[in-house]
């Protein structure tokens, strides 16, 4: 049976810090050794937008805030 891992704040991996977006993960491979789902909160700065992309290395995970 798989193990329930408790990501706390200071843990998570910052893993793009570009520009004007950063991104900074709690649940991924290197983290906790998940497989098949990622999850991280991207923080783009006020004004600032990006192009129109696709990710195709999962299923769609998305929650706004603002």
């Amino acid at each position: 049976m798989a193990q329930v891992r408790i990501i706390h704040s200071q843990q998570r991996e910052t893993e793009v810090a570009s520009g004007a977006m950063t991104r900074i993960a709690g649940v991924s491979g290197t983290l906790t050794g998940a497989q098949g789902i990622h999850l991280a909160v991207a923080t783009i700065a006020p004004g600032c937008r990006f192009g129109p992309h696709v990710h195709l290395n999962g299923p769609p995970t998305r929650t706004l805030q603002s």
